[in-house]
């Protein structure tokens, strides 16, 4: 997170997609998304709380938030683009 408390990243493991995973100290790093598509370049929201990420699946690419605990996965809807920047003016 921006704070340098957490981390984002992806990870892939013996043939899975890769997912986002987040990890605090003092905790297990956990996956947070599903497998039904694979997550690249995660950003932090200024808030801490939400990581944006695209997520592609079967040659589409979809923009997503989810909150940093697993929960509020959203759709954004579809982009071209393969990384997210998050800015504070939105």
């Amino acid at each position: 997170a921006r704070d340098g408390k957490s981390l984002a990243f992806t990870v892939s493991e013996k043939g899975e997609t890769a997912r986002l995973a987040v990890w605090r100290p003092g905790e297990a790093a956990r996956k947070i998304t599903p497998t039904s598509f694979t997550v690249v370049n995660p950003s932090w929201d200024f808030d801490g709380e939400h990581i944006y990420f695209v997520a592609v699946s079967e040659g589409t690419r979809r923009l997503h938030s989810i909150r940093m605990d697993g929960t509020e996965l959203r759709d954004l809807g579809e982009t071209r683009a393969s990384e997210v920047a998050v800015r504070r003016d939105g």
